[in-house]
């Protein structure tokens, strides 16, 4: 992509005070096109404040402050995705299908230390999933559908990352009944999710003709 930024600068070398108002223009994910982001906020000494950043439509909008003067880089963020596209972060074989949809809503709320980021704290929020994808086969159209209506809420410090209340996260669609639940998560060096649930086999007529008598039920 390429940074657009327009910026007024005033004030000694050491205490600079700027207004800055930039984009993201044709940014890419995963090989990718998506569209463009935009961010305004200002420069005061060593601290960048961002009380406004979004992209396409609102679809995330959010807020970041970062302090240069320090070797640790203290920070903190606020971002909230309202139905965000996210067909480029699953691919070009997600993606490249204009019938196929994956829309998230959630929050995520953060704050630490950049150069010790596993070390932050705070909140991430799955409020919503859509999804669909289409499939081609021959003469016949299949869809696969994956959803989530349920918030959950992950609880992120030092000691664990952690399921608020041990809720789990679930997932449904035609052929899904999923529950992902959290153990001992200590990221980066443990990651512990345990999935249980049933995948209707039957979901295998949807990517071949090899499997029309498909029955039956996976159980997890």
């Amino acid at each position: 992509g390429i940074i657009e930024l327009n910026t007024d600068v005033e004030g000694p070398a050491g205490r600079l005070q700027a207004k800055i108002d930039g984009a993201l223009q044709r940014p890419y994910i995963f090989d990718m096109p998506v569209s463009a982001f935009s961010f305004s906020g200002f420069l005061d000494g060593t601290k960048l404040q961002l009380p406004e950043f979004r992209h396409a439509g609102n679809s995330l909008v959010g807020r970041l402050n970062i302090d240069f003067g320090k070797p640790e880089l203290p920070y903190d963020w606020y971002i909230y995705l309202k139905q965000f596209d996210a067909r480029a972060v699953l691919g070009k074989f997600f993606a490249d299908d204009p019938r196929n949809y994956a829309y998230l809503t959630a929050e995520s709320t953060m704050s630490g230390q950049l150069k010790n980021f596993w070390k932050s704290r705070g909140e991430l929020a799955f409020i919503d999933l859509k999804s669909k994808l289409n499939r081609n086969l021959g003469s016949r159209t299949t869809a696969i559908e994956l959803n989530s209506s349920q918030t959950v809420r992950i609880d992120i410090s030092p000691e664990k990352w952690a399921f608020e209340g041990n809720r789990p996260l679930k997932l449904h669609g035609d052929f899904f009944d999923l529950q992902i639940s959290a153990g001992d998560n200590r990221l980066p060096d443990k990651l512990d999710l345990r999935m249980q649930g049933s995948i209707r086999l039957d979901i295998l007529k949807s990517f071949t003709n090899l499997a029309e008598t498909a029955r039956g039920e996976l159980v997890l």
